[in-house]
């Protein structure tokens, strides 16, 4: 069974990918060792939220787009699934997370 975390891999690979940077160039502007970077893109690891927010401040993305990766991702790999059907702890959990704190995407209403 696919795990929560599954393909933030992927996206953080496609986000560099994206900027056109090396392994390098977004270290340095994340202040993300190269190596760990490579190692959160390659699957050994998974970053901490502090190391994840510097990288996605890096790549002038929020995470309701890294949500957004994960979930097109996952729903990519599935045979026969509907996009957005499916239901993902971790899109779920940090989606939460931002109402509580009254942080909601563009269009997006009501109250925390």
């Amino acid at each position: 069974m696919a795990g929560p975390f599954d393909r933030v891999d992927l996206a953080l690979r496609a986000l560099r990918a994206k900027k056109g940077w090396t392994l390098e160039e977004a270290g340095r502007r994340a202040k993300v060792d190269p190596g760990n970077l490579s190692r959160y893109e390659n699957g050994e690891t998974l970053p901490t939220l502090h190391v994840l927010g510097r990288l996605l401040m890096a790549y002038e993305t929020s995470v309701h787009d890294l949500a957004d990766l994960l979930v097109d991702s996952r729903e990519s790999n599935k045979d026969g699934a509907v996009a957005g059907e499916a239901s993902d702890p971790f899109v779920e959990a940090v989606a939460g997370a931002l109402r509580r704190l009254g942080i909601r995407r563009p269009g997006e209403e009501g109250t925390g």
